[in-house]
């Protein structure tokens, strides 16, 4: 068994025997790699919680771009889309890199299977909590992974998985730790790119690694190939009846594809398959029927063969239906005296059923006062330094502070009587140290739905 860990300081030592180096000398390539690649019936992920801090599942918010699932679980399920071979859905789900989850654009993507019943052997590809600590690792990555990995994460950590929030104090980022471990599990090494996921050691709270990078991309790409224009994908589904679903995309075989779910039975180690599928309308189109035994999650088709480039990417999957439509951006954001930009952002949809929407406020100075506001139509005027994007008349939404993290947000209910109805919203912010004293973010177009 090799153990390839992360430090929470570059002096600190590995813990275990033939653990991986945490501080490795330049070299040609930033990247490197283990010579582990995972088959495409390897690539699962699933999470023992077992989690004893409490900030480690504090996020109780359900996102409709990862449905089912909260807590030390979704943080873990965002990591492993991040690597994914293209955006999961939208992209949604992470107000760190909105619009931008799955960037690895590679011929790999794990394939989530939810809760597992207890840590697992060291191939079983489970996520969890090891008690005590690591000498200065605080998590590793059990290998080789040609078969199968396991992740603990030492409990001596005071592990966090709130979306929204920038850093805690004395705190590792779970996502962002998650991520860093799962590219060891499918076959990375570390980089000597100081800024990249795989850097040997960790800075601050680790939540940059939530965002794989460029030399990241560039390693798993070396190990699965860059993503093939003959690689399935699915851009959504529907239910045509009762009991059947028909997934809509390319790439499909014309016969023996196969459909991959996230089961609803906790502890199952491998999807839910409905296999023998054929596809119509030149490969775009796969109807069957529901199987038992699945529930929010994800979807992946399956065309015949072994190769890394038969696997689709995972596509957020719901017993309710598929998601509203995303909401779209537009507009430019101000600059903000800081040098950030004031960016619009979401959770949820635009739902009467899911009633779970939440716009969101990112990059002004903490503290400063805002203001959401919202119209029934588009503009581009020119506003004290920056753009004014809804037209008149405006409607003040909510009034409120952007936290220490420079972060703020507000609840939009959804009625009945906005279904079928658009609405632009954006965000008006107080910034001292402008010498405007203001400034507005760029602005949102949401459709309301059922």
């Amino acid at each position: 068994m090799t153990v390839r860990s992360i430090a929470s300081a570059t002096t600190a030592a590995a813990a275990f025997v033939g653990a991986a180096l945490l501080v490795r000398p330049p070299s040609a390539q930033a990247f490197d790699v283990t010579g582990d690649a995972l088959d495409v019936f390897h690539r699962t992920v699933r999470v023992f919680d077992n989690f004893h801090a409490a900030t480690a599942n504090a996020n109780s918010h359900f996102d409709t771009a990862f449905p089912g699932y909260n807590g030390a679980e979704l943080a873990i399920w965002k990591a492993a889309i991040e690597w994914s071979s293209e955006r999961h859905g939208s992209g949604s789900g992470d107000p760190q890199q909105p619009l931008d989850l799955g960037s690895g654009g590679a011929n790999f993507d794990y394939v989530w299977l939810g809760l597992a019943t207890g840590v697992g052997s060291i191939d079983d590809n489970t996520c969890s909590e090891l008690p005590g600590s690591g000498a200065g690792v605080i998590a590793f990555t059990e290998t080789p992974t040609s078969d199968g990995w396991r992740i603990r994460f030492y409990g001596n950590q005071n592990w966090y998985d709130d979306p929204n929030k920038t850093q805690f104090f004395n705190s590792l980022d779970l996502q962002g730790v998650a991520t860093h471990e799962l590219g060891h599990a499918l076959g990375l090494n570390h980089s000597s790119t100081p800024t990249a996921t795989m850097s040997a050691s960790i800075s601050g709270s680790g939540l940059p690694w939530r965002s794989i990078e460029s030399d990241d991309v560039a390693g798993v790409q070396s190990i699965y190939g860059a993503k093939s224009a003959a690689k399935p994908h699915i851009q959504t589904y529907t239910f045509p009846s009762a009991g059947m679903v028909r997934v809509l995309g390319a790439g499909f075989a014309a016969q023996q594809n196969e459909l991959w779910f996230t089961p609803s039975v906790v502890g199952s180690s491998t999807p839910v398959i409905v296999s023998g599928l054929v596809s119509t309308a030149g490969g775009t189109e796969i109807l069957a029927p529901l199987p038992a035994g699945i529930g929010g999650g994800d979807v992946l088709v399956k065309v015949p063969g072994s190769a890394h480039d038969t696997l689709s990417s995972p596509c957020p999957f719901d017993l309710a239906g598929p998601p509203c439509e995303t909401p779209k951006t537009y507009g430019v954001a101000k600059l903000t005296s800081t040098g950030s930009n004031a960016e619009i952002g979401w959770f949820g949809e635009a739902s009467v059923t899911t009633a779970d929407l939440e716009l969101t406020l990112s990059g002004p100075p903490g503290g400063s006062p805002a203001v959401l506001f919202w119209g029934t139509s588009k503009q581009q005027a020119t506003f004290r330094g920056g753009l004014l994007s809804v037209g008149a008349p405006l409607r003040r939404h909510a009034t409120t502070q952007l936290d220490f993290f420079q972060f703020a947000s507000a609840l939009v209910t959804v009625t009945p009587s906005m279904v079928g109805t658009t609405r632009y919203y954006q965000w008006w912010y107080a910034d001292a140290a402008d010498p405007a004293g203001c400034g507005t973010s760029d602005a949102l177009e949401l459709f309301f739905c059922p």
